[in-house]
């Protein structure tokens, strides 16, 4: 026979059942992931109905928006929405995730030592949130430096070309997953007692500005990240039934940023607390990827 040859057709995929594999099993990934902080009061198993989920040896879990089983789910929070004690979601920085676990556990362990003299470490500057995260990133094995001496270019605001080189400085440069990461960091408060969509535009604003800082570094084979922390904060006459529900419609809320990755923390030891003028519960850390 001459001539060519009809390809051969490829077999039909096969639908596969995921709730007979067994508890050890990983599950695939989605595109997008929440991550869970370990539930502090591990307990007895509890069964709910509630999006599949992917659950590592440390206890975290990782929610793939597949269709709605009934599994059993043990020492967690039975609720689809975010845990306020300490979550993260990866659109893209995947492999940050063990640095965002240990960010987690630093904010939550200090808040914990901290609390009998009313004090919490996310009360303060930019500069005291960043060390926070360069010490998650030590705690997960990383190796990073903060605030070194650099040359910066400036960028041509059209051609976005580098122009002349000028001595600054570079809020963090670590290392991890086999890469090179230099950042620029910005912090903001966001007020959430009424409205978080002027809260919303607020972070959208500071991210532009930490894109726009990073962008002057030029990358020495080296990733660049915006960051952006960010601490949503009540009036002192707020209902303190009702921060929870606003805290989870502003973690909600983050989900419209242009972010790569993002992570949070609402310890539950301070949650409560509050200065002479308002409450501050926790923090958030923004990260956006810079290309170009």
């Amino acid at each position: 026979m001459t001539g060519r040859q009809s390809p051969r057709p490829s077999p039909p995929r096969r639908a596969q059942n995921f709730s007979r594999l067994p508890s050890n099993v990983v599950q695939p990934r989605s595109h997008r992931c929440w991550g869970l902080a370990p539930s502090p009061n591990p307990g007895a198993g509890v069964t709910r109905t509630r999006p599949r989920q992917r659950v590592s040896p440390s206890g975290l879990q990782a929610i793939t928006h597949a269709s709605i089983i009934q599994e059993i789910i043990i020492g967690q929070s039975m609720s689809t929405t975010p845990k306020l004690e300490g979550g993260f979601r990866c659109k893209q920085n995947r492999c940050f995730k063990p640095i965002y676990k240990e960010w987690i556990k630093v904010l939550t362990e200090t808040a914990e030592q901290w609390k009998r003299d009313q004090d919490v470490p996310w009360w303060y500057n930019e500069r005291a949130s960043l060390s926070l995260f360069a010490g998650a990133i030590w705690r997960a094995d990383g190796h990073c430096l903060e605030e070194y001496s650099d040359d910066k270019r400036a960028v041509g605001p059209r051609t976005h070309r580098f122009g002349e080189v000028y001595p600054g400085r570079v809020d963090l440069f670590f290392s991890w997953g086999g890469f090179d990461f230099i950042a620029e960091a910005k912090q903001k408060w966001t007020g959430c007692t009424r409205s978080t969509k002027t809260t919303i535009a607020g972070l959208k604003n500071k991210l532009k500005e930490a894109r726009k800082d990073i962008r002057v570094s030029h990358p020495k084979r080296q990733r660049r990240l915006a960051i952006v922390f960010a601490r949503p904060y009540f009036q002192k006459g707020t209902n303190v039934e009702e921060i929870d529900a606003r805290l989870e419609t502003w973690i909600a809320d983050l989900a419209e940023l242009d972010t790569t990755s993002y992570a949070w923390a609402f310890p539950r030891c301070a949650r409560r607390m509050k200065t002479e003028w308002s409450y501050c519960p926790g923090e958030a850390i923004l990260i956006r990827e810079v290309w170009r």
